[in-house]
């Protein structure tokens, strides 16, 4: 399976529609702080760019970690973002989570506790959201509980 580095726009636009989504009242939030939200992208960055790095390793002949920390560098800088819808971004969130194919990673090692966290973190929005969009469709207001 071929994979590619997500553009930092698509992570920081996932970002801000998660924290923006965290206000509302009908959103169950993820209680996490605005700073925890910012470490848990930072790490899946980090993760995406480890991750497809290794899996083109042989591209990469003698300058893998080079490699590796320039492409993490230019993620981790980049702070733009767009405004996007809530199904932008599960679409977005289906992508992340197909770009990083961690068995290249588990090669080497174990995931570590923040990388778990960070991917059952995304995975976690990624429900609360699809039940958001359900929740909150105009065929799901015209239903009835019971049949």
């Amino acid at each position: 399976m071929s994979s590619f580095i997500c553009s930092s726009i698509t992570f920081n636009s996932i970002e801000k529609r998660l924290l923006d989504l965290q206000t509302k009242s009908d959103f169950y939030s993820l209680n996490v702080s605005q700073e925890d939200i910012s470490n848990i992208f930072e790490n899946l960055k980090k993760i995406n760019v480890l991750c497809v790095c290794l899996q083109y390793k042989h591209h990469y002949d003698g300058k893998l970690d080079q490699e590796i920390e320039n492409q993490t560098q230019i993620i981790l800088e980049d702070k733009r973002f767009k405004e996007i819808s809530n199904y932008q971004a599960f679409s977005c969130i289906n992508c992340v989570k197909y770009q990083i194919e961690i068995e290249h990673l588990k090669e080497l090692r174990s995931l570590t506790a923040q990388e778990e966290r960070s991917l059952a973190f995304l995975e976690e929005f990624k429900k609360r959201l699809a039940y958001y969009l359900v929740e909150n469709s105009a065929k799901y207001g015209k239903t009835t509980w019971e049949i």
